[in-house]
């Protein structure tokens, strides 16, 4: 960026968009319930959802994801339980389109897709097994438009009521 600082903006080529210094943390919700063991299907969906109120555009720029179930974690399986059919689907809706960014499947997808934070692995099954891992988008930050009414969105697709606990948080910045 070629550029310099005006009144706390910067001008020049390629303006940084001016953003609140503190950055909040957005939970993925189904209404008021954060945590994604549910019964979807293809035809009925549960989506989470966070999504920026009209008049306020939402930098993306990090996902958190736990994972928390009883018995090991095999990579073909999902949690604890069986590799997902239709799989756990991670889209946005930007400018009205719908932009699908990846669907997995099995734990080998969510541990490529989630850098390990921390993973606790249950080897003779007295304990729960967790994994905690970060998303980072590629390239640039998701920038999610309230005017547009723009969504970030986990639907699931399959039954992960067998699942302990699976829930997602994302870092957001807000612009000013």
């Amino acid at each position: 960026m070629i550029g310099k600082s005006s009144g706390g903006k910067m001008i020049g080529i390629n303006p940084v968009p001016q953003v609140d210094e503190h950055p909040f943390i957005k939970t993925f919700l189904d209404g008021a319930s954060p945590n994604q063991n549910v019964l979807g299907t293809l035809i009925a969906p549960v989506d989470f959802i966070i999504a920026p109120p009209t008049g306020e555009r939402w930098y993306v720029t990090s996902a958190k994801v736990w994972l928390e179930d009883k018995g090991s974690f095999l990579m073909e399986t999902f949690g604890a339980i069986a590799e997902l059919t239709n799989g756990w689907l991670v889209e946005a809706d930007k400018s009205g389109s719908t932009l699908e960014l990846f669907n997995m499947k099995t734990n080998a997808e969510v541990f490529s897709m989630f850098a390990s934070d921390s993973f606790i692995n249950n080897k003779d099954l007295t304990i729960e097994t967790i994994y905690g891992g970060t998303y980072l988008p590629e390239k640039d930050n998701l920038i999610l438009d309230g005017d547009l009414s723009d969504v970030l969105r986990f639907r699931v697709r399959d039954d992960l009521t067998g699942v302990t606990n699976l829930s997602v948080t994302a870092m957001v910045w807000k612009e000013l």
